[in-house]
């Protein structure tokens, strides 16, 4: 069983790719923006099969906990 079906098991909703296109931080969570709407979400995962250091505008927003 991989990651995404145990997470989804747990009730986490996964939007695969969904082009986010600006975000709006706040205490309780975060609102993300696409071409099709926006999603407000307690927690994001950047799954971008990318290194995060090519996306410096991303750096305050890593929880390396």
């Amino acid at each position: 069983m991989g990651l995404l079906s145990i997470l989804q098991q747990r009730g986490v909703r996964c939007y695969e790719e969904s082009e986010v296109v600006d975000y709006d931080l706040h205490d309780d969570g975060i609102i993300l923006k696409t071409p099709q709407g926006q999603v407000a979400a307690k927690a994001m995962i950047c799954a971008t099969g990318q290194p995060l250091s090519i996306f410096p505008e991303l750096q305050s927003l890593v929880n390396a906990s």
